[in-house]
């Protein structure tokens, strides 16, 4: 799928910049991030296309709105927003699940389909991906993101680990206001 190929390139350039700390790197990732979804929402029933399309419609459908719910998660996961493990325990759960059916319909019917190949693709590298960004901490996360800066890693860490705690968050505030002045 050609608009698949090109919003996974803006999500890779979108999460260089970010990583880069590049002006704007957020808001290209929730836009493609955001496309993306929509995309595997409404096409999970491209997925089904092939000699028994009523068959694979369930399944597809199901696959799309997982591949969609993951997206989100993701995206939440990245730009550490409140509910990204949540939105991604769901897919976490479903894909292994939705992996296993598909062998065992694989197996029954004792044949390789091309829309089976490129659907089992996809359900592995979002299962990997749900599973990977469920279990990843904040902290490791923001370890990635910034490397040589363990106080804003530390500082940061805390808040979105704590949020309730009036400390972390004061202690936050004013590191974003010293940013700010900069």
């Amino acid at each position: 799928m050609k608009v698949e190929k090109i919003i996974l390139g803006v999500v890779a350039l979108a999460l260089v910049f970010k990583f880069m700390h590049f002006a704007g790197a957020n808001m290209i990732l929730v836009v493609s991030l955001s496309t993306l979804a929509m995309v595997y929402f409404g096409g999970g029933f491209w997925f089904a296309k092939g000699k028994d399309e009523q068959k694979r419609t369930g399944l597809a459908v199901i696959a799309g709105m997982a591949f969609s719910i993951t997206c989100m998660g993701i995206l939440f996961r990245l730009l550490y927003w409140p509910g990204g493990k949540a939105m991604l325990m769901l897919p976490a759960l479903a894909l292994p699940i939705l992996l296993a059916v598909i062998f065992y319909l694989k197996g029954k019917e004792n044949q390789a389909l091309e829309t089976d190949k490129k659907l089992l693709i996809r359900v592995v590298v979002f299962a990997v991906l749900a599973i990977s960004f469920y279990t990843v901490s904040n902290r490791a996360l923001l370890t990635i993101q910034y490397p040589n800066d363990p106080e804003v890693v530390r500082i940061k860490s805390n808040h979105f680990d704590h949020p309730e705690n009036e400390a972390y968050t004061k202690e936050y505030e004013e590191y974003r206001k010293s940013e700010l002045k900069k």
